[in-house]
């Protein structure tokens, strides 16, 4: 298993945040590097910690799994659709304790993180609380430089909602919803929206 912090470093840079923040998001980072059938290439020193601990993934002949065979099913599933498809998949995936965890499965290139050269995923843990206890608008207004409205968008975006969702919820266009969104990617130096809602989901508040 290699040691990624050096590449969640380098690839955090990219974002425009200073050094300190990295320090934080490095150390506050749970993230796992993987082959097709969910072989462990690559980790950070969190994700390492928390691989060994068991607790929601551990190590089977090289490969990570879940606590449950339906969980692991889940998550092969989702490491196949992120390498052979492209596609970001959200998961929530049973602790030993019962309680459910957020996860998110990510093709490599779409999330400011570890990832080895080999690298066909990357699966990453946010926050339990994420959704309900995020960052305020107005705090990530103030990281991004947002606005009101585009801070708006950002949020509904981490969560997951899909453009059409967001214009609805917040009573403006399609167009517009797309065009705070794409406002809000420059801003925050990301191109996707997975990797927007890895960011947000672990801002320090």
């Amino acid at each position: 298993m290699g040691d990624c912090t050096r590449a969640v470093t380098r690839d955090l840079s990219g974002l425009g945040l200073d050094g300190a923040t990295i320090g934080k998001l490095c150390r506050a980072t749970i993230c796992l590097s993987v082959d097709i059938t969910g072989r462990l290439l690559c980790a950070s020193a969190a994700g390492r910690e928390f691989v060994t601990a068991g607790g929601l993934f551990r190590l089977e002949a090289g490969r990570i799994v879940a606590t449950t065979a339906a969980a692991t099913a889940s998550l092969r599933s989702a490491i196949r659709q992120a390498g052979i498809d492209g596609a970001a998949v959200p998961l929530t995936l049973p602790r030993e304790d019962a309680a459910e965890y957020p996860v998110l499965v990510s093709p490599p290139g779409e999330v400011a993180c570890c990832a080895g050269p080999e690298a066909q995923a990357v699966v990453q843990t946010l926050p339990p609380d994420y959704r309900r206890a995020g960052p305020s608008a107005a705090q990530v207004a103030a990281w991004f430089g947002l606005t009101p409205a585009e801070s708006e968008v950002a949020l509904r975006a981490a969560r997951g909602d899909g453009l059409r969702a967001i214009a609805d919820a917040l009573g403006i266009q399609h167009s517009t919803a797309r065009s705070h969104l794409h406002r809000v990617f420059q801003k925050a130096g990301v191109s996707r929206q997975a990797e927007l809602a890895w960011l947000v989901a672990h801002l320090p508040r």
